[in-house]
């Protein structure tokens, strides 16, 4: 609906030199019943679409013969804002004046939403052809905010095991007047007044007050629909979400490289919280058993040799979950050349690799867990073929021991003796068994 606002009788008087400004407001018709005069507060309430008005008349002295301008409607969201101009100018020829006077209407349409709650204005603004400027006075602004409703709080995170009260409030935000109802839609999972609530009820309190019906089950969002006299407004929602797992174990505690026999894994110092379970895996089976697992640690007992990774998963009663690992090594274990896979531990691996005149560089390396080895602690052996190892700055071996050898070849292999050697290193546990290479 359009609120029509009927301004009668604004006067602007103007000069060249100097403009004075007379106003005499007859009456200003709101909605053709309310009579605002002497720029007195225009309040558009809640009406979307405002159409205004203007009843002006302009005089000039009789000292002013040229009466051609610009008329232009002001507006200004605030106080402390520029005035912007609504709409287009009207154009005022000097052939429209009766002697100093001349009288009609200007009108302009505004959005609700283009004003402030309070502080806006509007008025007329006329500019001679030669520069000089007067204005109307200021009428001012008002409307109605739109009703609104919010809930808090808007996110609501539990606690797994947490059945602690949760209090929700519905906000009238602009403190609209009325009779006010609420609708609570609570899904499952909720308590209201100590018992089981599902789907939707209604109150005339904003204010609810819920109980989670189970520690370990997640109830439903909360979301509420206002209705102010007879009308509803959009309904707002809290989002119930879980707390992520309280997580107290960095890590867990024990030998990484084990030789033979058992071995305990534990936290340390460390403990899972109350409510927390913690399921204990070997990602090998073949190198070791588990038993006696529990929240505290778990016993390793070991069955073979190799690398192998060992999980604790800490669960809590909400299925949520964390794990820690520890990469373990058991016994010794077999070198690998840089940039080749063997397939198998027992076959030859082969190296399938040019010669540079007549020349071969390898590098070992291996998984030795915590120990160090030294040079020593790397061996290379000939097996068969035309080639020597460098050792002592001569290529004169048939042994070599560091993680690099240099290989020179003396001639072709014969088929049936091909350049073939073997590596070893040592850990912790003593000597690894041995590796080809072909």
């Amino acid at each position: 609906m359009k609120k029509i606002l009927l301004f009668i009788l604004l006067y602007l008087t103007y000069a060249n030199i100097t403009a004075q400004i007379t106003t005499s407001i007859t009456n200003v018709f709101l909605n053709s019943q309310t009579t605002v005069s002497n720029c007195n507060t225009l309040d558009f309430g809640t009406n979307q679409n405002n159409n205004l008005v203007f009843y002006y008349k302009l005089s000039r002295p009789q000292s002013l013969p040229n009466g051609t301008g610009k008329l232009r409607v002001m507006f200004k969201l605030n106080s402390t804002s520029n005035p912007q101009i609504i709409g287009a100018s009207q154009d005022i020829l000097d052939s429209f004046w009766n002697g100093t006077l001349y009288e009609t209407i200007i009108s302009r349409d505004i959005s609700v939403s283009q004003v402030q709650q309070t502080g806006s204005s509007i008025y007329l603004e006329f500019e001679t052809s030669g520069g000089n400027k007067t204005s109307s006075c200021s009428y001012p602004i008002t409307k109605t905010p739109t009703p609104q409703f919010n809930l808090q709080p808007t996110t609501v995170s539990l606690a797994c095991g947490s059945a602690g009260s949760q209090v929700f409030t519905a906000v009238n935000v602009n403190n609209s007047p009325g009779t006010v109802s609420y609708s609570w839609n609570v899904g499952t999972g909720w308590k209201y007044n100590g018992v089981p609530v599902s789907g939707t009820f209604t109150t005339t309190t904003n204010v609810i007050q819920l109980l989670p019906v189970s520690g370990t089950g997640l109830p439903s969002n909360v979301t509420m629909t206002a209705t102010l006299n007879g009308v509803p407004y959009p309904p707002k929602t809290a989002t119930v979400t879980r707390y992520n797992i309280i997580q107290t174990i960095t890590a867990i505690s024990g030998a990484s490289t084990l030789c033979s026999g058992s071995y305990n894994y534990n936290f340390g110092s460390e403990q899972v919280l109350p409510g927390q379970s913690v399921s204990w895996s070997l990602s090998n089976d073949n190198v070791a058993t588990l038993s006696n697992g529990s929240n505290t640690g778990v016993n390793l007992n070991l069955t073979g040799s190799g690398a192998f990774t060992l999980t604790a998963t800490i669960y809590d009663g909400c299925g949520q979950s964390y794990s820690k690992t520890k990469n373990i090594l058991v016994g010794s274990t077999m070198p690998t050349i840089d940039g080749f896979t063997c397939i198998t531990d027992s076959a030859p691996c082969n190296l399938n690799v040019a010669a540079n005149n007549n020349y071969l560089l390898f590098s070992l390396s291996a998984t030795i867990g915590s120990y160090v080895p030294q040079d020593s602690d790397w061996q290379w052996e000939k097996v068969s073929g035309n080639f020597y190892f460098l050792e002592n700055s001569q290529y004169n071996s048939n042994t070599r021991s560091g993680k690099q050898a240099n290989i020179y070849l003396t001639g072709p292999n014969p088929t049936d003796k091909p350049l073939q050697f073997k590596c070893r290193v040592k850990n912790s546990c003593g000597w690894g068994p041995w590796r080809y290479f072909v």
